[in-house]
């Protein structure tokens, strides 16, 4: 193996630098399950969750007294990469409504028809 894909392959754990298991996908083993403690969102209210736990809706308080729902999924898309698993935003803008009630609807509507 040359010695700049060992240095590589150390310093940023790149499976497969040199060609050797570029397709083995249990490098890093099983992608772990989604992360359900709360996350470090300011004035968080709750988090709700789809049933297989693979998207969230995360409502929280502004200091205009707005409620605002962030929509994210787990994403394990470069796990056999780099072995990283994080909450994503879903790519669409953060909804913003005046009550709680009305961000829990929306939440509970996001996370029947996430995919």
């Amino acid at each position: 193996m040359p010695l700049i894909a060992k240095f590589l392959r150390k310093i940023f754990r790149i499976p497969g630098i040199d060609g050797v298991g570029l397709h083995d996908r249990k490098s890093f083993g099983d992608p772990p399950p989604p992360d359900t403690t709360p996350p470090q969102f300011a004035g968080l209210i709750e988090t709700l969750f789809s049933h297989a736990h693979m998207h969230r809706a995360v409502i929280c308080s502004d200091a205009s007294g707005h409620f605002r729902i962030h929509r994210q999924r787990w994403w394990i898309g470069e796990w056999e990469i780099c072995g990283d698993a994080f909450w994503e935003d879903d790519g669409k803008q953060v909804t913003i409504v005046e009550d709680l009630q009305t961000a829990r609807d929306i939440a509970l509507d996001y996370l029947r028809t996430a995919t």
